[in-house]
């Protein structure tokens, strides 16, 4: 289930706040699209 979607443009954002009010305690894997390709890092919502 996708919690949230949004495109980042810019020169190079280094860091990025999204904030999900809806999202349940839980573990959720967060997927970064880049020009050099996918990353998937773990998030852990308290």
């Amino acid at each position: 289930k996708r919690l949230h979607q949004t495109r980042i443009s810019g020169p190079r954002p280094e860091a990025v706040q999204i904030k999900l009010p809806t999202a349940k305690a839980g573990l959720y894997f967060l997927h970064i699209q880049t020009e050099r390709g996918l990353i998937i890092r773990k998030l852990t919502v308290l």
